[in-house]
């Protein structure tokens, strides 16, 4: 069989509704270029509709490429279990609640045989839970399209939390992907393993940015309640942040980044300035005002601290540790070994 040139990879658990609308915005594209697209899907042993769903519209995607885990392997897993699935040249993990506009995969084919690049951003606007209200209709103001000579320079113009750890919008190149170590994040279940990919496989490789909106991003509005954060877990935004911070000062380490370019990267969207300042350090005020910042974590903010430069930044950390350490031993914590390699 002829290697199709993109693949969209879909890991999913339980989101049968919202996964049957993804599809369908793929089917009349996918039919368009018929051999040069797959659809692949990881399930994480979903108790809903979703291998139903898959059937039922395989046909009008072309087939798709079906595997049901035996069991719930937790998000970052099914994320490998789809990305290994995929046998095109270029891959886009894609998220089961998104929906793509009619022209995405025109617009991919049509960037990758006019600039051959690395890696794609595009583009999307922002809806609300249902779709029925656009509430965003382009989260990146630009005009033109940019093409960037590494990840970080276009991590620095267009951001890290904001952008890159979207993985709808990102399609990349499979091989060099592939092979780009990413353990470190599987051990410490950071939820955005794309950023340990993209960061060791296109440190310098070509990197574009696509102006057209070319998905819909389902926004979930709302706080979690602390009845669900609980220490020892990975909760979402809070577990995520201290992982970006884990995760930078490893490709630190070992020479691959230096640790503030964390700090240096700039959102450029109406929500976040920066990826330190307005999405990480929130979070963490909120681990440690819900009591589930532990000392393992503390430890992590300790280790970055000389690495940043002196400011606000340091200063709001300084005031997060400080509180979470007089937490810590109110409750009798002592820290547990963290994973280094």
């Amino acid at each position: 069989m002829d290697q199709p040139l993109i693949s969209i990879a879909i890991p999913t658990f339980d989101r049968d509704k919202y996964l049957e609308e993804m599809l369908r915005s793929l089917a009349p594209q996918t039919r368009r270029h018929p051999g040069r697209v797959e659809v692949v899907i990881s399930d994480n042993a979903s108790t809903d509709r979703t291998e139903e769903v898959v059937r039922s519209l395989s046909h009008e995607l072309g087939g798709i490429r079906y595997r049901r885990n035996e069991r719930n392997y937790g998000v970052v897993s099914n994320y490998w279990l789809a990305f290994r699935l995929a046998r095109g040249k270029f891959v886009c993990v894609a998220g089961d609640d998104d929906i793509y506009e009619d022209y995405f995969l025109d617009l991919a084919i049509a960037v990758i045989d006019s600039l051959d690049p690395d890696l794609l951003l595009f583009n999307r606007s922002i809806w609300n839970r249902d779709m029925s209200e656009c509430i965003l209709e382009r989260l990146m103001a630009i005009e033109s399209g940019l093409v960037y000579g590494g990840i970080m320079d276009l991590a620095r113009a267009h951001g890290l939390a904001s952008n890159l750890a979207f993985i709808s919008a990102v399609l990349f190149r499979r091989i060099p992907a592939m092979a780009a170590p990413s353990s470190y994040s599987l051990q410490i279940g950071f939820p955005y393993p794309q950023i340990e990919i993209y960061l060791r496989a296109f440190h310098e490789a070509r990197c574009a940015v696509v102006p057209q909106a070319a998905l819909r991003q389902r926004q979930f509005n709302g706080d979690r309640p602390a009845t669900e954060l609980r220490p020892g877990i990975m909760n979402g935004p809070i577990g995520g942040s201290i992982g970006w911070i884990q995760t930078f000062l490893h490709l630190h380490r070992q020479g691959l980044i230096p640790f503030r370019s964390l700090f240096e990267t700039r959102e450029h969207d109406p929500w976040l300035t920066g990826t330190m300042a307005d999405f990480i350090i929130p979070n963490i005020a909120r681990a440690m005002h819900y009591g589930v910042l532990e000392l393992d974590h503390v430890a992590c903010i300790l280790e970055a601290m000389p690495l940043l430069p002196d400011g606000e930044v340091k200063q709001r950390l300084l005031e997060c540790v400080a509180v979470a350490v007089d937490q810590a031993r109110l409750a009798g914590q002592s820290p547990k070994a963290a994973p280094t390699t």
